[in-house]
């Protein structure tokens, strides 16, 4: 039996939901995640402002999406995979500062993409499609974007903080960050 998962259709609605507009039968974008065009409706605006919100919440590091100590042998030059969003030196590395730049490792001390051959570890963060993310944090991930849904198109400060609270609620059930 598969785990339940909720679709994105149904999050972009709910986000739509925080402005009282309609619900929509189908997503207002083209192309293929995570290279997505967005339509000019407010459904399309919706689900630009979920999957930043995608992006915002998943940078964090959480248990799903964050391998720990992650090792890499390293000669010239480091390359991270297509959905590597996030790396941070760790163990005998933690004293390194190096960030990523373009899918690459980039030593900010020396100011260059090319690294001293060696190991080198990581606690690494990606990326991840919607449909793929834990209930938890999809939950999370939709209150947020109906947070800052509404607070760029309505702005009232009461309702500003009634979804801040919805937010902190769901927050708090999530596990916690790596």
């Amino acid at each position: 039996m598969a785990a339940y998962s909720r679709a994105k259709l149904a999050a972009v609605n709910e986000v739509l939901e925080a402005i009282s507009e309609d619900r929509i039968a189908a997503l207002d974008s083209t192309g293929t995640w995570p290279a997505l065009t967005y339509g000019s409706t407010a459904a399309g605006a919706a689900e630009f402002i979920l999957d930043r919100a995608i992006e915002f919440e998943l940078l964090r590091g959480w248990r799903f999406n964050t391998a720990l100590a992650k090792k890499y042998v390293v000669t010239t030059v480091l390359t991270f995979g297509s959905s590597v969003i996030r790396v941070v030196p760790v163990g005998p590395s933690a004293r390194k500062v190096i960030d990523l730049r373009s899918g690459a490792g980039y030593d900010l001390e020396l100011d260059s993409a090319t690294l001293t051959a060696g190991d080198y570890f990581f606690d690494v963060v990606t990326i991840h499609e919607f449909s793929t993310i834990p209930l938890d944090i999809q939950n999370l991930i939709v209150k947020r974007a109906k947070r800052d849904f509404h607070r760029e198109r309505k702005g009232n400060p009461i309702k500003d903080a009634l979804l801040l609270d919805e937010y902190r609620q769901a927050e708090s059930i999530c596990q916690r960050p790596v």
